[in-house]
């Protein structure tokens, strides 16, 4: 179940950045302050007896694994690591010519 819910959009400057850097700026600035804001309003409600309950779609719901799980695979911070270093090889060829 869902109750509160916005999106984020990466900025495309974070697809060259190293991404661990880029994973901590999307957190500090982007993620982290959403949470804050939607615990807020969730609080308030519940606070005021308004209760809100709304089933995830299931073609967009995702399953995130516990993070007490040993060895959790998250293929999509391999990817952005593969982008990165690709990327940074073509910038470091390019200046070579």
């Amino acid at each position: 179940m869902k109750a509160y819910q916005e999106h984020i959009h990466i900025k495309p400057k974070y697809w060259a950045m190293n991404p661990k850097e880029a994973a901590r700026d999307i957190w500090f600035w982007q993620l982290e302050p959403l949470g804050v804001r939607l615990m807020k309003q969730a609080l308030d409600d519940i606070s005021n007896g308004i209760i809100k309950k709304k089933p995830q779609d299931p073609e967009v719901s995702t399953f995130e694994p516990s993070t007490k799980a040993k060895d959790i695979y998250k293929p999509d911070l391999l990817m952005l690591e593969q982008y990165y270093e690709n990327t940074n090889n073509q910038t470091q060829n390019e200046n070579a010519d």
